[in-house]
């Protein structure tokens, strides 16, 4: 479970990379800066995602995944 987590935030890092903001701006290398708070928006899991990772999607909650540990929290209910 852990690896698949791991995989899933180096998918969402790649396409964040790849991806056009216009909230960001422009530092003096010519590559964008994100924001602290847009930054962990980006590496936080998805509901759906969330929910397809844990062996009972049920009781996945919607702010389970502002969590520090998703899965431990999903793990423990």
């Amino acid at each position: 479970a852990g690896n698949s987590a791991e995989r899933v935030k180096e998918e969402q890092k790649a396409a964040s990379s790849d991806a056009d903001d216009d909230d960001t701006t422009t530092g003096k290398d010519g590559k964008k800066k994100v924001s602290k708070k847009q930054r962990k928006m980006l590496n936080q899991l998805k509901i759906a995602e969330l929910k397809t990772l844990c062996e009972r999607p049920d009781v996945v909650e919607v702010w389970d995944v502002t969590s520090t540990d998703p899965q431990l929290l999903v793990f423990l209910k």
